[in-house]
């Protein structure tokens, strides 16, 4: 009896731990760790979408979608850009005709979203709290932060070995 209750407690917590990882899970994350994970990030509002919203159904529905930028944040675009997203299991952005949206994309001549890229619809007001934090972002990138932390460690190291010589 109690092998019985063993393995049926067992089951029961395998069964709970299989279930979450079938939901959304991407964490919170800011709007600057998007920007910050992203090659490329914008304003836009979409032109095309094909599949239109209502006939996505499936997980891991691949949706393209032509969007015109507003406002370019992050990289460099022309003035309409292809996008390809997926849909899975519930997360991920659905785009729909002409709606404005923030993207945060990966890529550079083929732009992708991911399920958890943070891309999202927007309302038209909401450009300007873009435009306020992502105003200074294109100078102080991760990269020249982590550029100038390395410098400072081999300065710092090489000061110390010479240091320790004399």
């Amino acid at each position: 009896m109690e092998k019985l209750t063993v393995i049926m407690l067992t089951a029961l917590c395998l069964l709970t731990v299989a279930g979450e990882g079938v939901a959304c899970s991407c964490g919170a994350r800011t709007a600057g760790e998007h920007y910050d994970a992203s090659s490329i990030v914008f304003v836009g509002r979409t032109l095309n979408v094909s599949p239109q919203a209502d006939d996505i159904q499936d997980d891991d529905q691949v949706q393209t979608s032509i969007l015109k930028i507003i406002n370019l944040y992050k990289g460099s675009l022309k003035d309409t850009v292809h996008i390809t997203s997926t849909y899975d299991a519930g997360c991920g952005t659905i785009f729909q005709d002409n709606r404005m949206y923030i993207v945060y994309a990966i890529g550079k001549d083929e732009l992708k979203i991911g399920t958890c890229s943070g891309t999202t619809e927007i309302a038209e007001e909401d450009i300007t709290i873009y435009e306020e934090q992502f105003a200074d972002a294109g100078d102080e990138s991760t990269y020249k932060i982590y550029l100038w932390i390395t410098l400072g460690l081999i300065i710092g190291i090489l000061i110390i070995v010479k240091l320790k010589r004399a």
